[in-house]
């Protein structure tokens, strides 16, 4: 019987490497490893390979120095160390973003050819409707979304992922699905469901 991810997380601790230790970690990176490599291609898209990598170091620090409590949802620790790497590449991009605006540079507008089918095919697009989250509600919107329905977390680890309450995740969920009813709705011939 497969030992759940936070007993798992509990064996792989330890700054020895014995192989009981390393089978454990190898066996607990093999299970997140995919759940965290897409809420990265979620967020962060052509960036998600690094910041994955950079999230298993910080587990991997995390195990090795013992800072990771036993019995503590491995899943929300795993989501909550995401979530820091992300807030740190957020970070950076905007400095990077603030350097770069003092650059000239050609404007780019919608295609003038685009064909309208796609445009309105394009409105449902997993990664075009992450984008409007982002741009029209927000960061956390997004992360919250894709917390919940990319990384299967409950509302309770995505709270405590995002170190905010659950009431907060509840209303920033309520909000995405809002922005998907809306366009929904606006996608479809004479803007009904």
């Amino acid at each position: 019987m497969a030992r759940k991810t936070t007993e798992l997380a509990g064996a792989a601790l330890g700054s020895e490497p014995t192989d009981q230790v390393e089978a454990a970690r190898s066996e607990l990176f093999t299970r997140i490893l995919a759940r965290v490599h897409r809420y990265f291609c979620r967020l962060a898209g052509p960036e998600a390979e690094e910041l994955t990598q950079e999230t298993l170091l910080v587990l991997h620090r995390s195990l090795s120095e013992a800072t990771y409590r036993p019995g503590h949802s491995f899943n929300s620790w795993t989501f909550l160390k995401a979530h820091r790497v992300f807030v740190d590449y957020c970070r950076r991009r905007e400095r990077d973003a603030a350097r770069a605006a003092s650059l000239p540079t050609a404007g780019t507008g919608p295609d003038p050819s685009a064909d309208p089918s796609e445009v309105v095919a394009a409105r449902l697009d997993a990664a075009t409707f992450l984008e409007r989250l982002r741009v029209e509600l927000g960061l956390e919107v997004q992360e919250a979304f894709v917390l919940r329905y990319e990384s299967g977390l409950s509302l309770d680890e995505v709270a405590e992922a995002m170190d905010c309450a659950r009431r907060t995740v509840s209303r920033r969920l309520e909000r995405a699905h809002a922005l998907f009813d809306d366009l929904r709705a606006n996608a479809t011939p004479g803007g009904a469901a």
